[in-house]
């Protein structure tokens, strides 16, 4: 959801600080590129360290960029703050798809696969029509999103936490 928050903002963001439409598109790639790089160096990084650790340290980089979102005082720190969430997600995404089928009981494995290929493509459109809304009814969007997301994230971050380790062959010593 997180990743697709900022678009419906990225128009109000060009209105407000009257942007031309180039720097949106720059605003809009830099997630994908953070999120392409991530996904080529670290993502069989939690084969390596284990899932726990990865998904500690991407939920607390996305909560860091989350604060980022809220308190963006111009477009450079929305464009920072959209590649350290697409770095963060991508460093998150092999993890939790792992972590969720691997937790799953052996009859809902392909459960678990299909439910990790679908989540995020929903949770993209969920997180742009719950923004959109905000932005629509709501006269402080980028603070009620944005607050609500690094909720969420510290939360996550403590679920996470204290989840067990699925990562075959991670040295305890690895472990949170």
């Amino acid at each position: 959801m997180a990743a697709g928050a900022p678009t419906p903002l990225l128009v109000v963001f060009e209105q407000q600080w009257h942007l031309p439409a180039w720097v949106l598109t720059v605003a809009f790639a830099s997630y994908a590129l953070g999120l392409l790089a991530a996904l080529l160096v670290a993502g069989s990084l939690s084969d390596h360290i284990g899932r726990r650790p990865v998904l500690v340290g991407s939920l607390l980089v996305e909560l860091g960029a989350m604060l980022m979102f809220v308190f963006a005082p111009d477009i450079g720190w929305v464009i920072g703050a959209r590649t350290i969430q697409g770095i963060a997600t991508g460093a998150a995404t092999s993890a939790f798809s792992a972590s969720v089928v691997e937790h799953a009981p052996e009859r809902h494995k392909k459960l678990g696969t299909i439910i990790t290929s679908i989540a995020p493509a929903g949770g993209l459109g969920l997180g742009a029509l719950l923004t959109g809304a905000a932005v629509q009814f709501g006269s402080h969007a980028t603070a009620i999103v944005f607050t609500a997301l690094a909720v969420i994230m510290v939360v996550s971050t403590a679920v996470a936490a204290f989840s067990a380790e699925t990562a075959p062959d991670v040295p305890k010593r690895h472990a949170l």
